[in-house]
């Protein structure tokens, strides 16, 4: 129940996607420990290619968070916002695969979660529409010189 909600306010953070993986029995979030104003506090790690270690590790559980998103804005009654984004999403897993099947999967990853942090905080102002484009910034950043080996 918290993870719908942190999913519908888009506070859930994309590198806890393996929790939406119904594969996976238990895991636990690694953590580190930080000063943050003279204080020691626990955060979460980022996501990392261990987390991710192939693309079934991301697919499946990114099908899950859109499909509960796409719950959540059809039931909104903007149908043109939800048949927007349900047609990004597509174009993203789509956009996604290409870019696994030509780019090193850490680089396809580190790009994942960079757009998907970019559109976390478009969803929290209500624009879905972006999911289906790719960011060439983040492309350039992350992918062009990463090519997959054969």
């Amino acid at each position: 129940e918290a993870v719908l909600l942190a999913i519908g306010r888009h506070t859930f953070r994309p590198g806890l996607l393996f929790k939406l993986d119904t594969r996976i029995r238990e895991k636990s979030v690694a953590t580190t420990l930080d000063f943050e104003n003279g204080t020691l506090v626990q955060r979460n790690k980022d996501p990392s290619p261990k987390d991710y270690s192939s693309w079934a590790s991301l697919f499946y559980p990114l099908l899950c968070y859109f499909s509960i998103l796409q719950m959540q804005v059809l039931s909104a009654g903007n149908s043109f916002a939800g048949k927007q984004f349900v047609f990004g999403c597509n174009e993203y897993l789509q956009s996604l695969y290409t870019m696994y099947l030509e780019y090193e999967w850490t680089a396809v990853l580190n790009y994942h979660f960079a757009v998907h942090a970019r559109r976390l905080t478009e969803m929290t102002h209500g624009d879905y529409s972006q999911w289906g484009e790719i960011d060439g910034t983040l492309r350039n950043c992350y992918l062009i010189g990463h090519p997959r080996t054969r």
